[in-house]
C-alpha cells in the first residue's frame, strides 16, 4: 500500500525535521549504577523509557539451582540514572519470560526455581509498580520463549507437545496443539506473519510453526544431537543469524559438550540454512543485539574453556563476517542486553552487580513519534489534519503516523493504540522528508476511546513514548 499523504499535503514544519547522526568511537562504559546481582533474569524496556529487571539468581548456572530464591525487581531509569526496587521480596524465577504487551504492562511467565520449573504467571503494571498473579500456564515451563502476536495475545513456545497463548482480556492461557514437538531448549523468534521460527535444541533442530497449523521443517543440520544456549537474531534483510551455543555430541551427556564458534544463516522464506563464518571466540549463554546501524553485537558468555568471558565482537550484516568489538569491563554470562530508545545497550547482571553501557560509534536519535505543538504527528488518512481531541478519528479509520529512529529494513514495527495493536498497512520513508518514516495503520477494534488515547510504537523491542490522540466512540 502506498503512502496516503503526498508531500504537498504535509504541514511545512515536517520539511525541517531530519534524523541526523553523531559520530564517536564504539565503547563500553560504566553505567554508574548499582544493581542487584542477577543471572538468568529478564530486562524489559517500558514505554516510559525505564527498564524492568526481574528474577534471576546468583547460583551455579550449570545445575540451575536457585541459590537466592527471593529477590526484588528493579526499575532503572536511563534518563536520571536512578534505580528503584519494586514489588517487594517475591519468589525469584530464572529462565522465565517477560513480554511487553499492547497496553504497556509486562507479562511474566514460568521459570525455574530450586529444582524444578513452575507454571505461574503474573503481570507487572508500571503505573502502580505492582505485580498481580494471573491464571497459570497449562504446564510448568522454563527456558521457553514468549512473543507478542498481532492480535495482542502472547504466544508461549517451549519444548513440549503444546504451545499456548495468553489472552490479556481474560488473563488466562489456552493450550494450542502442535503437530510435532521441537527438541529441548530451542531458541525462537516471531516472524512478521506471526509464525515462529525455532532452531537448536535436541533431536529436532529447526522449523517454522504456524500457530493453528502445520509445523514446517527447515533444512538445518547441527553436528551431534543438537545445541543449546545459542543466540538467534533477526537481520535487516529478513534472514536469521544463529550463533554459538553449547554442542551436545552425545545427546544428554553434558560432560561431553563444548561451546562452539559455529554460526548459521537461516532464510525463513526458503526454509533453508547455510553455515556462516565462525565467531572470533566460542560462546554460549551470550547476548546478541541488533544495533540501529545494522551490526550485531555479540558479548560475553561462556567461552571454549567453559569460563565466563568479557570479550565482544560485531557481525557485519553486509559482509557476513565478524570483527572485534571493545571488551566489556566484566566477565559475564546469562546477562541481559537491552537496546534503549537512543541506541545505547544496557548490559546488566551475569554474576556481577555492575552494569555497563555499549555506545555505538554511530548514535541515532531517540525512537519517537514526532509532535507538533505538543500534539502527536498523527494525521487523518490522506489529509493534513492532525488527529486530536477536537478532531478525533474512529475505530476502523486509517491514520498516518510520522516518526523517526525506527530501524527500517524488512522488520515492521508494531503500533499500539488504546491498548490494542493496530493493523500496519504501510511502513516506509515519508515522501520528500529526509530521515522521517511513515506508518499507516487502521484504528483497532476495542481500542480505548476518548480525547487522550495513547499511541506508541514497538520497534526491535524498543517502545516509543506514547503520544495522545482522539478516538471517537
Amino acid at each position: 500500500m502506498r503512502p496516503l499523504c503526498s508531500e504537498a499535503k504535509l504541514p511545512a514544519v515536517f520539511l525541517f525535521l531530519s534524523l541526523g547522526f553523531a559520530f564517536a568511537s564504539d565503547k563500553f562504559e560504566d553505567a554508574g549504577i548499582a544493581l542487584q546481582p542477577r543471572m538468568g533474569h529478564t530486562a524489559t524496556l517500558l514505554t516510559d523509557g525505564r527498564v524492568l529487571l526481574d528474577g534471576g539468581d546468583i547460583g551455579n548456572p550449570y545445575w540451575r539451582h536457585c541459590m537466592e530464591c527471593r529477590i526484588e525487581a528493579e526499575l532503572y531509569d536511563p534518563a536520571t540514572g536512578l534505580v528503584e526496587k519494586v514489588g517487594g521480596l517475591r519468589p525469584s524465577r530464572k529462565y522465565h519470560t517477560a513480554t511487553l504487551m499492547a497496553d504497556g504492562r509486562v507479562l511474566i511467565a514460568g521459570g525455574w526455581m530450586g529444582r524444578g520449573s513452575f507454571k505461574t504467571a503474573e503481570i507487572f503494571d508500571p503505573t502502580t509498580k505492582k505485580f498481580t498473579r494471573v491464571g497459570d500456564m497449562s504446564i510448568e515451563r522454563s527456558r521457553h520463549s514468549a512473543h507478542l502476536l498481532k492480535d495482542g495475545r502472547v504466544l508461549i513456545f517451549e519444548n513440549s507437545n503444546s504451545i499456548e497463548v495468553f489472552d490479556p482480556d481474560t488473563q488466562t492461557f489456552r493450550p494450542v496443539r502442535m503437530v510435532a514437538a521441537p527438541g529441548s531448549y530451542p531458541r525462537a523468534i516471531l516472524l512478521d506473519d506471526d509464525r515462529v521460527l525455532f532452531a537448536g535444541g535436541f533431536f529436532s533442530p529447526a522449523g517454522v510453526l504456524q500457530l493453528e497449523g502445520a509445523l514446517e521443517p527447515v533444512t538445518f543440520q547441527w553436528p551431534g544431537y543438537g545445541m543449546e544456549d545459542h543466540s538467534m537474531t533477526f537481520l535487516p534483510d529478513g534472514s536469521v543469524l544463529v550463533a554459538g551455543g553449547n554442542e551436545e555430541p552425545y545427546g544428554w551427556e553434558y560432560y561431553f559438550s563444548s561451546n562452539t564458534k559455529r554460526t548459521d544463516l537461516i532464510d525463513p522464506l526458503k526454509r533453508s540454512s547455510t553455515e556462516g563464518s565462525e565467531l572470533l571466540a566460542a560462546r554460549s549463554s551470550h547476548s546478541a543485539t541488533l544495533l540501529l546501524d545494522g551490526r550485531v553485537l555479540l558479548a560475553g558468555g561462556f567461552g571454549g574453556d567453559e569460563n565466563l568471558q568479557s570479550s565482544a565482537e560485531f557481525f557485519d550484516t553486509n559482509l557476513r563476517g565478524f570483527y572485534p568489538a571493545p571488551e566489556m569491563s566484566a566477565r559475564r554470562g546469562e546477562h541481559s542486553a537491552t537496546l534503549l530508545r537512543d541506541g545505547r545497550v544496557l548490559i546488566a547482571g551475569g554474576r556481577g552487580a555492575t552494569a555497563e553501557m555499549f555506545i555505538s560509534g554511530v548514535a541515532p536519535k531517540v525512537l519517537e513519534v514526532l509532535t507538533l505543538g505538543g500534539q502527536g504527528a498523527v494525521l487523518h488518512g490522506g489529509t493534513a489534519r492532525l488527529v486530536s481531541a477536537a478532531d478525533p478519528t474512529e475505530v476502523g479509520d486509517v491514520v498516518e503516523i510520522y516518526a523517526r529512529g525506527l530501524f527500517g529494513g524488512k522488520m515492521k514495527p508494531k503500533v499500539s493504540i488504546g491498548g490494542r495493536l493496530a493493523e500496519v498497512l504501510y511502513f516506509g520513508a515519508a515522501p520528500g522528508l529526509d530521515g522521517i518514516q511513515q506508518i499507516n495503520v487502521r484504528i483497532p477494534e476495542r481500542s480505548v476511546t476518548g480525547g487522550e488515547v495513547p499511541l506508541w510504537l514497538l520497534d526491535l523491542e524498543r517502545p516509543s513514548r506514547p503520544v495522545m490522540i482522539g478516538v471517537r466512540e
